[in-house]
């Protein structure tokens, strides 16, 4: 869990949104470049390797694992490994055709209706909802729309709801005034993940401002206020942050959550567990974690191939 934490890479500011591409990207092609030289060496050499697996069926069942878990990563993330090899070709390019390019080919045929992300405290802007456009020079990307505990994307790509997210409330965490005693703004829950949790939150909050309203008192709900300086700031960071966006789209954030289990009874006996989970799985850890394990792989069974225990004869 200690490695999981180190790994993430949170979007708290533009500079954050540009490190964590440029991360991704190369994510991406080292876990695409790996996970082919893995199965063709499980392929090329496979008579070799299930010659010295014959001595356990759970060795033998192993090389089919790992060539099952390689497929399945490269299925899953061929797309957006081809966006971080594309993005490198981009930038090569001057800013204006690379962001003319990607608002043309990855943007205009990707819009989504809608994604949602919940937040633990309410904002409460000026205006009573907010919209934000999230466009420049090159074209429109997308609304988002801040309403209540609801932060809204909406006609956008998928690929970029989650550093919107992230930017938006680590924006809003710093210029908005909270109760003393209440928490950090911070998502608790993503629509993408868990759809059927996220409608049930949303009613809770939409139920207590009912109850608010009918008992003509203030807000019951905890609440983060936002003036107009605050709304400025935000609107300011989100024009700075688009034509990075715009390079984020071309990598699709994979949305799950994340579930960490420590057993402190060794196997098979290992009834008794720790647990952590995490609504929302940081991708760059994920697939980092994804990356390390296919890179170890690939080096154990590069040494077995060069350096064989033992090969029985004949």
């Amino acid at each position: 869990m200690k490695l999981w934490d180190l790994m993430e890479s949170p979007v708290a500011s533009v500079r954050d949104l540009r490190r964590r591409t440029t991360i991704l990207a190369i994510i991406h092609v080292v876990l695409a470049s790996s996970s082919v030289a893995l199965l063709a060496l499980l392929v090329l050499r496979l008579e070799l390797l299930v010659t010295l697996s014959q001595r356990s069926n759970v060795e033998t069942l192993l090389l089919l694992f790992f060539a099952a878990f390689v497929i399945v990563l490269l299925v899953t993330t061929g797309r957006s490994t081809l966006g971080a090899i594309t993005l490198f070709g981009l930038r090569c390019l001057p800013a204006d055709r690379r962001q003319r390019w990607i608002q043309a080919h990855h943007v205009e045929p990707r819009r989504g209706e809608r994604t949602l992300a919940l937040l633990n405290l309410s904002v409460a802007p000026p205006d009573g909802a907010l919209e934000l456009p999230l466009e420049d020079g090159f074209g429109r990307l997308g609304l988002l729309r801040v309403h209540g505990v609801e932060l809204q994307l909406e006609n956008a790509p998928d690929a970029i709801a989650g550093p919107v997210f992230e930017l938006a409330t680590a924006v809003l965490g710093k210029v908005a005034k909270r109760d003393p005693h209440g928490s950090p703004l911070g998502i608790v829950l993503w629509g993408n993940v868990d759809r059927s949790e996220a409608e049930v939150y949303r009613s809770q909050a939409y139920a207590f401002g009912q109850l608010a309203r009918a008992l003509d008192k203030g807000p019951l709900w905890p609440a983060a206020v936002v003036d107009e300086e605050g709304v400025a700031r935000l609107r300011a960071v989100l024009a700075e942050a688009t034509p990075h966006l715009r390079e984020a789209a071309l990598m699709r954030d994979i949305d799950y959550a994340a579930e960490f289990s420590i057993p402190l009874v060794p196997e098979p006996l290992a009834f008794v567990q720790i647990h952590r989970s995490e609504s929302r799985a940081d991708p760059v850890a994920s697939l980092g974690c994804a990356t390390l394990m296919v890179l170890v792989a690939l080096m154990a069974v590069v040494w077995v191939v060069l350096f064989p225990p033992w090969v029985p004869g004949k």
